[in-house]
């Protein structure tokens, strides 16, 4: 059986890291200024909706023709099974 809301478009957000610089840094920023994550480069990203955590995966680059894109490969879905 199908759920009626099944189609309906949702925002999901990755996360692929977080950064704590002093507010004096972020001040300063300007273009091309670098600001260094937290996370290492082949760490896992989250994938959220809204501020909940749905699953976990990784950063992958495809090719569509000749269009390079960033999309992640899931490795983990959290279960939604039992919550009410």
């Amino acid at each position: 059986m199908t759920n009626r809301f099944s189609a309906l478009p949702i925002e999901v957000h990755v996360c692929v890291g977080r950064a704590r610089p002093p507010l004096g840094e972020l001040l300063e920023l300007a273009p091309n200024a670098v600001l260094t994550l937290e996370q290492q480069i082949d760490d896992p990203v989250e994938i959220m909706i809204g501020e909940r955590v749905i699953a976990h995966g990784t950063l992958e680059e495809t090719e569509d023709g000749g269009r390079r894109s960033l999309c992640v490969r899931l490795t983990s879905v959290k279960s939604f099974d039992n919550e009410a």
